[in-house]
């Protein structure tokens, strides 16, 4: 499970098989329309749930979208319409952070907790944006904020867990602070949001602050403060050591290597015990067209990134090459142009992509045609109609039905054949289905009149 704006899809380019994604728009057709997504998960349960800018949370089971919602009148209803993150952890909670509130889901009661925080920096934190959060293998939540990193201990989370109230308060002595300071002195006030939160294989804390991407050194606490008994703040050392334009998003791949990308470059980080190495690749030098796609080498390991030059690129990591994956058209339910800004890739391998501007997709690798030739996916966008059905037949043909039928090369996307209406004489209307019977012979469906 990831998410994020790179996706590790290594596993979808092996044995020299093609992949060229074929997205379905869940539009209001599919009885969803939120067109600015914000985050993606994959709980334990199987439910794919959905974080907007403006119009909640909303939980989807491959069927429909139930939608979580504030309701003034009812207290045990999500708190905000703007949902940062949405995150689980190593107990199976559920934690939904928004713009007024950090909220815990009850799934036995179908209902959200608020977590009320005491008063920091002399601002009520219950009003802070609650933007990321990430857990470390003692249990411990770190929740990222509009004013600063918040950790909440396992203890703490136990006594949230139990809770019978729509509210649970906490005090000073039950939440710990941590203010970044970065040589000196701290960040200011108004550059203090923490984006992103990660913790890699050697318990490091990985963060985006604004623009600066960096580490906390958790064990070296420069000052805490204590005034009156009720602030429980502690300075630390943020270690900053890249920066970058308008970056929000960490993901840790397999092999443990931090991906960061802005719209200039990406930014590759492999972290060490003490040390790490970084590496920045601009991101619109060697962007090839999808025809040279064909020559890779299918052993590299390839991610997908996305919210780059309004495109869905796809990342050769030996060569450092860039290769388009959706292009300019005239439809508007087309991901290019909506700028990426996560992915969830399920237990089951479907790719869930969410955009700023529009909406969210859905991509399926163990579709028909996924792993041929890319070809075959654009002989459908050059005609009227829509690709209806597709069939690789006993001799590995590729039959595609759109207004025409077609017989096809999978491994070179050639056309061979085009069965027209002309074949089927008088009779006009839809091809739905072709099926293959033991003796070879073809079978066509159709929905129409003479």
């Amino acid at each position: 499970m990831s998410y994020g704006q790179v996706l590790n899809v290594t596993d979808l380019y092996t044995n020299n098989k093609y992949f060229f994604p074929d997205f379905e728009y869940l539009g209001e057709d599919a009885g969803f329309t939120q067109q600015r997504i914000n985050c993606l998960l994959q709980d334990y349960e199987g439910y794919v749930w959905i974080g907007s800018v403006e119009g909640g949370l909303f939980r989807y089971d491959g069927y429909s979208f139930q939608p979580f919602q504030h309701d003034i009148a009812d207290p045990w209803t999500l708190t905000g319409s703007e949902v940062y993150f949405i995150f689980e952890d190593s107990r199976n909670m559920l934690w939904v952070g928004t713009e007024l509130a950090l909220c815990l889901y009850t799934r036995l009661n179908n209902q959200f907790i608020k977590i009320q925080m005491p008063d920091f920096h002399d601002q009520p934190m219950v009003k802070t944006a609650f933007t990321c959060m990430t857990e470390d293998d003692q249990g411990n939540l770190y929740a990222g904020t509009s004013n600063g990193l918040i950790v909440i201990t396992d203890s703490v989370i136990a006594g949230i867990s139990s809770c019978h109230e729509p509210f649970f308060y906490m005090n000073a002595n039950q939440i710990k602070v941590v203010s970044p300071v970065v040589g000196s002195g701290g960040f200011p006030e108004s550059e203090m949001q923490i984006k992103d939160l990660q913790f890699d294989e050697f318990s490091n804390l990985w963060a985006i602050i604004k623009n600066k991407v960096g580490k906390f050194d958790l064990n070296k606490s420069i000052h805490q403060h204590n005034t009156d008994g009720k602030e429980n703040i502690f300075d630390v050392v943020f270690e900053t050591l890249s920066d970058g334009n308008m970056i929000r998003k960490l993901f840790i791949d397999k092999e443990g290597t931090l991906w960061i990308t802005s719209p200039e470059q990406l930014i590759k980080i492999v972290p060490q015990k003490d040390t790490c190495n970084i590496e920045t690749i601009p991101c619109n030098s060697s962007i090839q067209h999808i025809g040279d796609f064909n020559s890779i080498n299918t052993t590299s390991v390839k991610y997908w990134l996305g919210n780059i030059s309004n495109n869905l690129l796809l990342l050769d990591s030996d060569r450092e090459k860039f290769f388009p994956l959706t292009f300019q058209s005239g439809n508007t339910d087309n991901l290019h142009n909506s700028m990426v800004s996560c992915f969830l890739q399920t237990r089951s391998g479907v790719i869930f992509t969410g955009t700023s501007w529009g909406g969210l997709f859905k991509c399926d690798p163990n579709a028909v045609l996924s792993y041929f030739h890319p070809d075959l996916q654009n002989i459908h966008l050059r005609q009227p109609a829509n690709l209806r059905y597709a069939l690789e037949d006993s001799k590995g043909f590729i039959w595609m039905i759109v207004k025409d039928i077609y017989r096809c090369d999978k491994n070179t996307g050639r056309i061979l054949a085009t069965y027209t209406d002309s074949l089927f004489g008088q009779i006009r209307g839809y091809k739905n289905k072709l099926l293959e019977d033991q003796q070879g012979r073809f079978w066509i469906a159709m929905e129409g009149q003479a």
